[in-house]
């Protein structure tokens, strides 16, 4: 499993900082792949957010990516992840 996969599994991400990770300013572009990713859940795209903590849209729909994110400990009121840099992971 590569470095990225394993620190993605357990944080949220922002779509900009994945995308400069990959040496990319393809914000879209990150953001399409997550949509269309056939690895998912194990791949867990519901992990990315929007940089200003919204969470950002769901191919399933926003109500099944709060309930996934809420199961997993992350708090959201009001679209919005309330302990967003606790659960932040930074590049």
């Amino acid at each position: 499993m590569a470095t990225f996969e394993k620190n993605s599994s357990r944080s949220c991400h922002y779509i900009r900082a994945i995308a400069r990770k990959l040496g990319s300013k393809g914000y879209r572009a990150v953001g399409m792949a997550c949509h269309r990713n056939p690895y998912a859940p194990a791949a867990a795209c519901h992990r990315v957010i929007c940089s200003d903590g919204n969470i950002g849209g769901f191919a399933s729909g926003v109500k099944k990516k709060i309930r996934m994110l809420e199961k997993e400990g992350v708090k959201v009121r009001k679209n919005k992840i309330v302990n967003l840099e606790k659960i932040l992971y930074k590049f």
